[in-house]
């Protein structure tokens, strides 16, 4: 088998060494931003004599930035990939109708309530024709509502005090479509 022959060696170049301020000129930089990213990010090195290889300097300079926008985008674009899912998954709830509008609950359960204390109402006339204890049991009925009442108004309380929980009205127009 023939081998390949080796190509030329490259003689071996001088790396300029700069200051701080010339590394600052060379990237539109100031000089206190240069020793920043020196001495504080280690995003550039410093040479044994303090002064930098202006070569070395540009090459991790760009790798720098290239990185941070990358970073920065990928933030971005996982807040609005977070948010753009929440929105599907509200969506496709209503859909499903696991989700319904707030006004629909809250008539259903002012319809079921007011039946509720109707035919609790008209408990006493069933049970006896004696009027005092048709009065004592209306009495009974009345404290046992108002602790019903006062129950449902701490639940209330509590869920609108619930974080990630939205009450609320459904808005009629829809920003996104």
């Amino acid at each position: 088998m023939a081998t390949e022959p080796k190509p030329a060696s490259r003689p071996a170049r001088r790396s300029k060494t700069a200051t701080a301020t010339q590394v600052g000129e060379h990237l539109s930089l100031t000089r206190q931003r240069v020793t920043a990213l020196a001495d504080v990010e280690h995003v550039l090195v410093r040479l044994a004599d303090g002064r930098f290889d202006l070569d070395d300097c540009r090459h991790r300079y760009i790798e720098f930035l290239r990185n941070s926008r990358r970073s920065g985008q990928s933030a971005a674009d996982a807040e609005f990939t977070k948010a753009k899912t929440r929105l599907l998954e509200v969506r496709m709830a209503e859909k499903l109708k696991q989700l319904v509008p707030v006004e629909l609950l809250e008539d259903n359960i002012d319809t079921i309530t007011a039946l509720f204390r109707t035919e609790l109402a008209s408990l006493p006339a069933m049970y006896t024709r004696d009027i005092r204890e048709r009065h004592r049991l209306e009495g009974f009925i009345r404290e046992m509502l108002k602790r019903v009442s006062n129950a449902a108004f701490k639940e209330a309380e509590r869920i609108e005090a619930s974080e990630g929980i939205i009450i609320g009205k459904k808005e009629t127009a829809d920003a996104d479509t």
